[in-house]
């Protein structure tokens, strides 16, 4: 990254104003949109990255799928630029209050409530891209990656970009990311998948705590060694249900820890207990490290600072958990979670991963008066046949709302039926509802249907129940809170149905409590699910720059083609989306890009992929050959040439353009 000044212009839209720091990836800039004057900021990578053609193409490629992610917890990316002479920009929303380094110098720690707070809010936004296709992965939590901003809200940053800048430097070095944060099997050079990221949070939970990361002192691979081989040093005075949750973090085995959305579960369950507590003193580093043999401690115990064994044998229990996952429990526990098996033994009920198969997130959370109602949540795939394995978030039944009015008498239940018409896309959806008197329930189906070409979720539903008193079908999985991405309505989810094959079916069943007062039965049904379909229609209207449920919102493209092409050159053509409400293309979701290489982006991945995408001689066909029905080029001058664009469904045209032949 050459001299850069204050004014000056960065891509079409911003002018640089002020250096806000800088660090080993480059610096960071407020940046002034010149044609909103909002402020923004700007991190400017280094001339050795921005200069380097296969990590500006990578770079491009997978910063893509962050930008229009929207999630409280998240800094929001707006655009990625790059541009010669070496300048490689990412603009994101500003945050101005410092980082959580910057928040826990000169205090050395955290009382417990404040330091499980900041890692709830870490975990749901790991949770919310761990969610993503492709498993995106950040690889490098630590307090320098999270900003606080003037509300003290945490929010991750650099997603990604760590793992791109420290891919290059791993010729050199050996190692991957930051050695204090890194989870053992990417120590031992295995593929970084989401299970690391909850290690490097727990590693980032426990400095909070006790002001050292556990495995600190000494050279790099010293501590990478301690990962691997070491359990962490007690922190003395930690309570012992928050040493269970951060042991859980900290296991070796990637596939023992919890997700991120169940250790952010864990914790929450933890904050009234933790209220008041003061911070520890800060820990010192130990004389020596306990190491483990076998999978068993050998001496020295965990987190929980009680000098016990955390024993894992053979005596293991499997029995349903609360957190989206079996519960290993090591021996029998009393209401607490916890009974000594013999002396200076602690039992710890620890969640295993299991993959997720359809489970409904819902994006707003319910009015606070209907909030403690039975909660059970999953999606089902038609073509799967899902037994035996349910789990359920019970949270009491709500004592508001009094008795329900009796219904009017009728013989069986009614049904309701609304089938879909296919959007531009070739999705259908269709729902069908069943009014059961006796139990007052309206139980709705909602299926997706692919039509000619293959499509993917997650897909989007809002339920007309102004109490929110959903209850989903039983199965794998649980309701998440989370921040809508850029959808607002009163009572919504995301349901994560994966991949449709052509002319393939997802469907997800839902009950809501149902009184169809003075209305005939089936009108009412009736009314119930044409208000389905129009809110959630409505909320996915006209949102910008956002690429949340394409195959939903997607109603045409936009083929941007330069004015002036040269013969003899590949064409620059990008394909633009245009989403459902809005009249200009999405110029950050581009669909398919002429002049990038690698893998294509994640929206259109859940359009059918790139093999959904065809482009053809629109005009002066003569002049255009296309190579592989995806890269045309001009063999020859021409005038009125146009290119069409197809992207499953739909096909659209360039404008105008000419075809110049250099002198």
């Amino acid at each position: 990254m050459g001299v850069v000044d204050a004014g000056r212009a960065l891509g079409s839209r911003y002018y640089l104003v002020e250096r806000l720091g800088s660090g080993s990836m480059g610096e960071v800039w407020l940046a002034v949109d010149h044609t909103t004057s909002k402020e923004f900021a700007a991190k400017l990578l280094r001339q050795e990255y921005a200069g380097d053609p296969e990590i500006v193409v990578r770079f491009l490629r997978e910063m893509q799928i962050l930008v229009g992610l929207c999630h409280e917890n998240l800094v929001e990316v707006r655009e990625l630029v790059a541009e010669g002479g070496g300048v490689l920009a990412i603009v994101m929303e500003l945050v101005r209050g410092g980082t959580l380094r910057d928040h826990l110098a000169g205090r050395g720690t955290l009382p417990p409530r404040e330091a499980a707070e900041i890692t709830i809010a870490v975990l749901r936004a790991l949770a919310y891209v761990h969610a993503l296709p492709g498993e995106v992965v950040h690889r490098d939590v630590k307090p320098e990656n999270v900003l606080l901003d003037g509300d003290g809200r945490p929010k991750l940053t650099d997603f990604g970009i760590a793992r791109l800048v420290a891919e290059k430097k791993a010729a050199s070095s050996g190692r991957l990311g930051t050695a204090e944060y890194m989870a053992p099997e990417v120590i031992e050079g295995k593929a970084a998948l989401p299970p690391c990221d909850v290690y490097g949070t727990g590693v980032q939970l426990y400095e909070l705590l006790a002001g050292r990361t556990p495995f600190a002192g000494g050279n790099e691979h010293a501590v990478a060694y301690r990962h691997g081989n070491a359990l962490p040093p007690p922190v003395r005075g930690l309570s012992a249900r928050l040493a269970a949750v951060l042991d859980g973090m900290l296991l070796k085995e990637p596939s023992e820890r919890p997700t991120a959305e169940a250790a952010a579960d864990a914790l929450t369950r933890l904050l009234p207990e933790l209220a008041g507590v003061p911070a520890l003193p800060a820990q010192a580093h130990p004389a020596t490290y306990a190491t483990t043999a076998g999978g068993t401690a050998a001496s020295g115990g965990g987190a929980s600072g009680t000098g016990g064994t955390v024993v894992k044998d053979a005596r293991q229990e499997r029995v349903q958990g609360p957190v989206g996952g079996d519960v290993v429990r090591l021996s029998p526990a009393d209401d607490q979670g916890e009974q000594a098996a013999s002396p200076g033994t602690k039992i710890v009920d620890r969640p295993v991963v299991q993959p997720a198969t359809i489970t409904p997130t819902v994006l707003s959370r319910e009015p606070a008066a209907k909030r403690d109602k039975v909660l059970v949540v999953a999606g089902v795939l038609a073509a799967v046949v899902i037994a035996g394995v349910a789990v359920a978030l019970v949270a009491g039944r709500g004592s508001g709302g009094g008795e329900r009015a009796k219904p009017r008498e009728q013989v069986g239940p009614v049904k309701a039926t609304m089938p879909g018409r296919p959007l531009p896309t070739g999705l259908t959806v269709s729902r069908v509802a069943v009014y059961d008197a006796d139990e007052g329930r309206l139980t709705t189906t909602v299926t997706w249907e692919a039509g000619e070409t293959p499509l993917a979720g997650p897909f989007f539903e809002a339920v007309p129940d102004p109490g929110c008193t959903v209850t989903w079908e039983p199965g794998p999985g649980k309701p998440t809170l989370d921040a809508t991405p850029g959808v607002t309505s009163p009572c919504s989810y995301q349901i994560s149905v994966g991949a449709l094959r052509a002319g393939g079916q997802a469907t997800a069943t839902y009950a809501v409590s149902f009184d169809p007062g003075d209305a005939e039965p089936l009108v009412a049904a009736e009314t119930f699910l044409t208000a389905a379909a129009e809110q959630t229609a409505a909320a996915l209207d006209g949102l910008e720059r956002s690429a949340v449920f394409p195959a939903q919102r997607l109603v045409d493209v936009y083929v941007d083609v330069p004015s002036i092409v040269h013969a003899g050159d590949r064409m620059p053509i990008r394909v633009l989306p245009i989403w459902a409400g809005t009249r200009d293309p999405d110029s950050l979701n581009v669909l398919f890009d002429t002049t990038t290489a690698g893998d294509p982006p994640q929206v259109l991945a859940r359009l059918g992929g790139i093999a959904n995408v065809k482009l053809a001689p629109g005009g002066c066909h003569d002049a255009i050959g296309v190579l592989k029905n995806r890269y045309p080029w001009a063999s020859e001058q021409a005038d009125d040439c146009a290119i069409t664009a197809t992207v499953g469904n739909i096909e659209a045209d360039s404008g105008s353009f000419s075809i110049l032949v250099r002198p």
